[in-house]
């Protein structure tokens, strides 16, 4: 698995491919993930080598019930120990669907830049919603989040 993982980070050109690969073949061992996002400044390749953090979204079915600060403290082990801090946040499937429903920025922002690094089934979902609340509404990227034309 961690070498398929290292084949697509690399293949999507993103910095700290070893320790993605590693994070995120850790977690997929430990929370069945049905994707993992890698969003942020590493996604839009305006990172800083040896400055920027690498913010991930994990989606997953066993963040069911439990508290988002729960599920942080459950993440935050993954990255302990790495060149680089890892930023992950974990959602079930109706959580992200419903924050992206909600137009949270987050959500928006992780599927308009963001580089899939495993999926089960779910991205395909996910994005196409995006791309139909960004034809319905009009959103538009603007410089700091979004603006519904309709």
């Amino acid at each position: 698995m961690r070498e398929e993982l290292l084949e697509r980070i690399r293949s999507l050109g993103l910095p700290y491919a070893e320790e993605v690969a590693d994070f995120c073949s850790a977690v997929i061992r430990a929370f069945e993930p049905w994707c993992i996002i890698i969003h942020g400044s590493v996604a839009r390749g305006d990172y800083v080598l040896g400055r920027s953090d690498v913010d991930v979204l994990v989606i997953s079915d066993r963040f069911e019930d439990m508290d988002v600060r729960d599920r942080i403290s459950e993440l935050l082990p993954y990255g302990a120990g790495r060149v680089v801090f890892f930023e992950a946040l974990g959602f079930t499937r109706e959580e992200a669907l419903r924050m992206l429903e909600g137009l949270n920025l987050l959500m928006l922002d992780a599927l308009h830049h963001g580089k899939v690094i495993y999926d089960r089934g779910f991205y395909g979902q996910l994005k196409a919603k995006f791309e139909r609340l960004v034809a319905e509404r009009g959103l538009v990227r603007i410089r700091k989040g979004w603006m519904a034309t309709r």
